[in-house]
């Protein structure tokens, strides 16, 4: 609902489940901006969206979730506007994370998964790595757009997932107390200093900016 502050003609909340899209419109009392604002169950990979006619397409954690990477860019790119952008969120491939996971943290990354079941999607995510820039890069500029990536999150990711997953409940939110969290951020920001600390920054923003119109 943030997008909400930057006055959009129309915003378009989405979600593949109907019942997922009604979960999310009760939980918020739009008043007067409700007509601003559409709930619609909708596959990211067949948008019911006329060709340039969006301004942003915005996705948290969903598209490593999707079967067809290739269809969803081609879908965000054919009904963005000349210019319009899309943004998305999800982790990168981080080598020494990677490997973690693969031998010494292995143990820990099974009882996560067993104290708390994964989609096959996540679980396929969490064993072969995230996305990689090398291979979206290409992809996206075949489709005519402009590929942007960012990452961050370091030692602040570890602790966050770490805490979520394997303290005890009572002891959970430890992993988004504040003072943690801007003390591990301040910590990321300096450590990003490191070649070796930007590959292995876990959280990745990325998307493409489509070319503008020739005419």
């Amino acid at each position: 609902m943030y997008f909400l502050t930057r006055r959009p003609a129309l915003l378009v909340f989405s979600d593949l489940a109907a019942a997922g899209v009604g979960d999310v419109a009760r939980r918020f009392e739009l008043g007067d901006e409700s007509e601003r604002v559409c709930f619609a169950a909708i596959d990211a990979l067949e948008l019911p969206i006329a060709d340039e006619t969006v301004d942003l397409v915005y996705g948290n954690a969903i598209v490593h979730h999707l079967p067809d990477l290739d269809r969803c860019l081609a879908e965000a790119a054919r009904v963005l506007k000349p210019g319009g952008r899309t943004v998305f969120m999800d982790a990168a491939y981080a080598p020494l994370w990677q490997g973690a996971k693969s031998t010494w943290l292995r143990p820990l990354m099974r009882l996560s998964h067993h104290l708390y079941p994964r989609s096959p999607e996540d679980r396929r995510y969490t064993i072969e790595g995230g996305f990689r820039e090398s291979e979206l890069g290409p992809k996206i500029r075949a489709l005519g757009g402009e590929p942007f990536f960012h990452r961050h999150g370091f030692l602040f990711y570890l602790w966050q997932r770490g805490a979520r997953r394997l303290l005890p409940a009572s002891l959970a939110g430890f992993g988004e107390h504040p003072g943690i969290a801007r003390l591990l951020t301040r910590l990321d920001e300096r450590l990003a200093r490191f070649e070796v600390v930007r590959r292995n920054q876990v959280r990745l923003v990325w998307g493409f900016t489509k070319a503008p119109s020739a005419t």
